[in-house]
Order: structure tokens, then C-alpha cells, then sequence
């Protein structure tokens, strides 16, 4: 009997990041961590989605009066979205020098992987970390 795995493959995945302006948000993500949008829906805008190679973010408005709460405030170490890129060092460089907001700095663990962190303007943390 074949798994449910020999039927498909699973092509993508996107982090949903809540925010209380997408606007705002939209600016951060494209102009500090360089993604670029590629849909926003409702009026005003309500929910885009942003692509930076193979890898996309949503970004959705919270109805109000919701409190947006990043996920290390709830569990420390934990990353509201995290990626896995070639080169970590090139990378924090390139986010640096356009303004994104380093929440953690470029460091190697002790397992050997190399990577960092950043926080968007609602609180979220971005990890970005060499291999797969």
C-alpha cells in the first residue's frame, strides 16, 4: 500500500506574518529584507504575499482589537518565519545595509550552522540560516 507521500509533492510553503498595517509591513519586508510583492488583496489592503527566490511570506491584517504577539515572546528562540539560504554572511550584510532591524546577530552554533535573526516593525523575528 502506497503512503500518502507517493502522491504528491509539496512544491512550497509561506510564513504568515499577522500585522496591524500592511502597508507598514509590506515596506519592511520589501525594502529591509528584499522581497518583492507579488499580490495584495482587499481595500484597503488587508493581505499580500511577497517572494524572494522560491521563498514566500503572507501578510495578513489583524482584526481589531487583536494583539499581535511575536512568537519569541511566547516561546524565546522561536522565529515567526525562518529561511535557509547559501550564504548567511552575504546575506546579513545585504539586510545591515538596508536598515533591517537585527534582532540577532550573525552567529554559528555548536552545531555548526551559521545564521541570524531580524524583527519587522510589528515585533516578528525573521531567521535566516545557512543549509536545509
Amino acid at each position: 500500500m502506497a503512503g500518502w507521500c507517493d502522491i504528491t509533492t509539496v512544491l512550497g510553503q509561506a510564513s504568515i506574518l499577522i500585522t496591524t498595517d500592511v502597508a507598514r509591513a509590506l515596506a519592511d519586508v520589501n525594502e529591509s529584507l528584499g522581497f518583492e510583492t507579488t499580490g495584495i488583496w482587499d481595500d484597503p489592503r488587508g493581505f499580500a504575499i511577497l517572494k524572494r527566490e522560491g521563498c514566500r511570506v503572507m501578510i495578513g491584517t489583524a482584526r481589531i482589537p487583536h494583539t499581535i504577539t511575536p512568537c519569541w515572546q511566547v516561546r524565546p528562540g522561536l522565529w515567526n518565519a525562518r529561511f535557509w539560504v547559501s550564504d548567511a554572511a552575504a546575506l546579513f550584510s545585504q539586510m545591515r545595509q538596508r536598515g533591517a532591524t537585527i534582532a540577532d546577530g550573525l552567529e554559528d552554533t555548536p552545531g555548526g550552522v551559521r545564521g541570524f535573526g531580524v524583527r519587522d516593525s510589528d515585533g516578528h523575528d525573521i531567521g535566516f540560516w545557512r543549509g536545509a
